[in-house]
């Protein structure tokens, strides 16, 4: 008995190892039609991309799966000589799924609704594409879409985003209606049976017939199916254990970015105050550059602050009650340096905190936001030989590049989950 058994599973064992080897060999062609198509493009100079022609070919004639796979893959492996590839591996794979979904439908049999998936995947990606692009490098990056776009900005004046999405979407459209008539001409020359035999919509049991499905989905079933509430369940599960893990990968960085700029600032605080002789603030003040070895503090100041692009300030005050005297400032694009000697309001977010400073204790770093921007500010005391504060040395750094930092890390965080989210979600269901 057990031996009629064993027989029976072997053509069915036999068969899902040929149907595995058939999906492995199908994606491979994908991926391979992918990268060379993108790579002549590139060799040819020609103003396309033609990366996503093995995704739509693969996705056409093998369905939304296998399609999802090559996508995935293709800008998985580009990533490897192409960093910013893997960030944009969400559209490939969104491509799949459009191209599947309507391919399945019988709607590459026509030349007509063939255009119609071209203009419905140019415009997701271009949409999708521009909004990525935008928040990962800004307006007007390197390539034929960053050219168009400055055009259209400098001669019309219109938003830059706009722009940018304008002349992505100029792009894309030559690009994806030329993809989608390469592989519409291809399917024409493929039999319908071939073509039948190479689909793998992910059933392991011999799929429903066209008449028993529609016949299914008219049914009037009141009831949510048993497939329908294991889906929702994954998506549920998925999207929001992974927001989850985002926010909190969004806030650690954050966090750690902020601790880690804030150790740079102090350690900037700790050379200047070594350059400080502590003994001759008040004369540093009331002479200025005629203090002897003042202009050399000066230029080690600036080599400091010059160290780090994310250092904006460096300042040296003596804080008294009438407010803080400067003792060396230093010059930038937007604000001129104040005079050694003059005497600067102290600024409202310090108000709290002057008795300490006059008292000449350490205090904590400070956020700030006024006219001189959003800044983290570090102040290091400097102490004369009988241990009185001489001094302040102040360290600004720059909170809005921290932010942008952050946000950055935000949007990859972000297009490398949805590359994920949509491959799991389409297997799962």
């Amino acid at each position: 008995m057990s031996m009629e058994k064993s027989k029976g599973k072997d053509p069915l064992i036999k068969k899902r190892v040929l149907r595995s080897v058939g999906l492995f060999m199908l994606c491979a062609v994908g991926v391979l039609v992918n990268l060379g198509a993108g790579w002549f493009a590139g060799r040819a100079g020609l103003p396309l991309y033609l990366d996503t022609l093995g995704t739509v070919l693969i996705a056409t004639v093998g369905g939304y799966i296998p399609g999802i796979l090559v996508g995935f893959f293709t800008n998985a492996i580009k990533s490897i000589y192409d960093s910013s590839a893997i960030y944009f591996g969400c559209i490939n794979v969104m491509i799949a799924i459009v191209v599947g979904f309507l391919a399945k439908r019988d709607w590459m049999k026509k030349w007509y609704k063939a255009a119609t998936i071209g203009l419905i995947i140019t415009a997701a990606s271009s949409i999708l594409g521009s909004v990525l692009s935008y928040f990962l490098y800004g307006f007007a990056m390197d390539g034929t879409s960053a050219e168009l776009s400055l055009r259209l900005y400098e001669s019309t004046g219109m938003p830059q985003f706009l722009a940018q999405l304008l002349a992505t979407f100029a792009l894309e459209f030559c690009d994806k209606m030329l993809t989608v008539a390469l592989v519409f001409l291809f399917r024409l020359g493929i039999p319908e049976s071939v073509r039948e035999n190479t689909m793998f919509d992910g059933w392991q049991q011999t799929p429903l017939s066209p008449e028993i499905l529609k016949r299914i989905r008219h049914m009037d079933n009141k009831i949510m199916s048993l497939r329908t509430k294991i889906t929702l369940i994954l998506v549920v599960s998925i999207l929001s254990t992974s927001i989850a893990a985002t926010v909190v990968s969004y806030f650690l960085y954050r966090q750690n970015t902020i601790e880690e700029h804030k150790q740079l600032a102090k350690s900037v605080a700790d050379l200047a105050a070594g350059l400080i002789d502590p003994e001759m603030v008040d004369t540093y003040i009331a002479q200025g550059e005629k203090t002897p070895g003042y202009k050399e503090v000066h230029e080690r100041l600036y080599q400091l602050r010059d160290s780090s692009p994310e250092i904006d300030f460096v300042y040296i005050y003596k804080i008294e009650l009438d407010g803080c005297h400067v003792v060396f400032d230093l010059d930038t694009e937007e604000f001129p340096a104040a005079k050694p000697g003059a005497v600067l309001a102290i600024e409202e977010a310090f108000v709290p905190l002057l008795g300490d400073m006059i008292l000449g204790q350490e205090i904590d770093p400070v956020v700030t936001n006024d006219q001189y921007g959003y800044l983290l500010t570090v102040y290091k005391p400097v102490y004369n030989a009988e241990g009185k504060c001489a001094c302040y040395v102040g360290v600004d750094v720059s909170m809005t590049k921290l932010a942008h930092n952050s946000y950055l890390f935000f949007t990859k965080l972000f297009s490398i989950f949805l590359g994920f989210f949509l491959l799991i979600v389409c297997f799962g269901t």
